[in-house]
């Protein structure tokens, strides 16, 4: 039996500025679908399969252009007539999985970033659609330039420092019997990156007594960026079946990324 390696990393989808749910998933997918999609001169052929609280999305893409006239045999190097029709072409292969539990999508090929987004543009019928890649804390600092929103909850208590308005905003919220106040702040595109950096460190750096902390920006490329307390960026490795041409075994696939999701 054979096993090659193969590499997972992780990142968030939101649709209409709204992380991506088991629901909002079961609403347009079947328990078992099929799809074609086309993009960019590619051909996908996609299939998903919902696995409690994960969604397994398989896919396998090519294109029949270009195509050589004669192809090489690796034994004798000499050029041999192409046996492969125009109309065919030979499938490459990427794997997807979603976690629901946190929100992220572990995906085999980053590449295929601006696929899923087009995939997910027809699916859902809307334009919005933002891929945010995950950090941990040290790359979130270091990368980020301006922020677009911070969103965290905690108990009163936290908020009832000398600070006059952190005691009003205790008060406010003691007064409706609340045990956890959670705060939602946006900001402008022209944010200042050096004002806000030392907060966001303190944020972070305070982290335990905060719950849910999420910090989504952009950086330089204005490219989209979260830190999120309960999923930072990793790659996971796993190693699953292929067969004598190379391929692989899409069960063997899943089951290895499950186990080690399930684990974590």
């Amino acid at each position: 039996m054979k096993y090659k390696d193969l590499y997972f990393s992780n990142f968030l989808i939101l649709i209409d500025d709204s992380l991506l749910t088991k629901k909002m998933m079961e609403k347009i997918l079947g328990k078992d679908d099929e799809f074609n999609h086309n993009f960019n001169d590619y051909i996908y052929c996609i299939s998903t399969e919902f696995e409690d609280n994960f969604l397994k999305i398989s896919l396998e893409f090519g294109n029949p252009l270009p195509r050589q006239e004669k192809v090489r045999n690796v034994e004798t190097l000499k050029k041999e007539k192409n046996p492969r029709k125009k109309t065919q072409f030979e499938a490459k292969q990427a794997f997807l999985i979603f976690d629901f539990s946190t929100s992220s999508i572990w995906c085999s090929n980053s590449k295929k970033k601006p696929f899923i987004i087009d995939w997910f543009k027809s699916l859902f019928e809307t334009n919005n659609i933002t891929i945010k890649n995950v950090f941990n804390e040290s790359e979130f600092i270091e990368t980020i330039k301006t922020i677009d929103e911070i969103r965290f909850s905690a108990s009163p208590d936290l908020f009832s420092e000398n600070d006059s308005l952190k005691k009003a905003l205790a008060d406010e919220i003691m007064g409706y019997g609340a045990s956890v106040a959670s705060l939602k702040l946006n900001f402008n595109s022209k944010n200042n990156r050096d004002k806000l950096i030392g907060r966001i460190k303190n944020l972070i750096k305070k982290k335990i007594h905060y719950k849910n902390l999420v910090i989504s920006g952009r950086d330089s490329r204005n490219f989209g960026m979260i830190f999120n307390e309960k999923l930072l960026s990793k790659n996971i490795k796993i190693k699953a079946q292929v067969n004598n041409n190379d391929v692989f075994n899409k069960d063997s696939v899943y089951s290895n990324i499950l186990i080690k999701l399930k684990n974590d």
